[in-house]
């Protein structure tokens, strides 16, 4: 018999498992300050890895629950670099 799946908060509100994804931070930035930014984010040890989607420079960070907050904090606070997505 297979072990029950525990019910976790997830980061939006809902009750059910979480599979991590719902932890994950998506942005749009400008191509050529992907470096610079993975690089800030690197500094920040254990925030989370960041991976450009694609060309037209969408990115995303693979965070925790615990560490979605202070990515999110990092990449508020390079300005008008960063544009969140919903």
């Amino acid at each position: 018999m297979a072990e029950p799946v525990e019910l976790m908060k997830r980061v939006d509100g809902a009750d059910a498992p979480m599979t991590g994804e719902e932890s994950y931070v998506y942005f749009k930035i400008n191509p050529s300050d992907t470096n610079y930014i993975n690089r800030i984010l690197e500094g920040y040890e254990y925030v989370g890895v960041m991976t450009t989607l694609d060309n037209t420079g969408r990115s995303m960070v693979r965070c925790t629950p615990d560490t979605r907050e202070l990515a999110i904090e990092i990449l508020t606070s390079l300005g008008d670099k960063v544009y969140f997505e919903k």
